[in-house]
């Protein structure tokens, strides 16, 4: 029955899948929690799957449960959690917009609040005193 040997066996299978969770909206196009469940359940599976086809073959002890399998997927959900919320911040999801890969999630994220702001059409005087520029030549990007 799922959950109901639910022990300390589990916090290894929530930690392993953090990293997914947090890098999921980094490299790929996973905007949505559902999305993120999906892919961590997958992966979870594959790697159960594995598993289980290593104990068949090799008969070496592994086992495969779907305790595991729902304990990923719990990791893989807060690591993503973490990082939208993070992402909404000021200081840490600046960072983390701007190591994130062009296409992913986060990425647009960034630019739709570019294209959103007109701050970035207004101009500036210079601090030369050579006229007025565009404010987004001054902004470092």
């Amino acid at each position: 029955m799922p959950l109901i040997t639910l022990d300390a066996t589990a916090v290894p299978n929530v930690v392993m899948f953090l990293p997914l969770g947090v890098l999921l909206p980094l490299i790929s196009q996973v905007n949505r929690v559902r999305r993120a469940a999906a892919v961590s359940a997958l992966a979870s599976l594959c790697v159960e799957a594995t598993q289980l086809l290593c104990y068949v073959i090799f008969n070496n002890g592994r086992s495969c449960d779907i305790n595991d399998v729902l304990a990923n997927e719990l990791g893989g959900m807060i690591g993503y959690a973490v990082v939208r919320a993070t992402l909404n911040g000021r200081a840490c999801g600046s960072l983390l917009r701007a190591i994130a890969l062009p296409g992913s999630s986060a990425h647009a994220q960034v630019t739709s609040v570019r294209s959103a702001c007109p701050a970035t059409s207004v101009t500036t005087r210079c601090s030369a005193g050579q006229g007025t520029v565009p404010r987004r030549w001054l902004v470092n990007d």
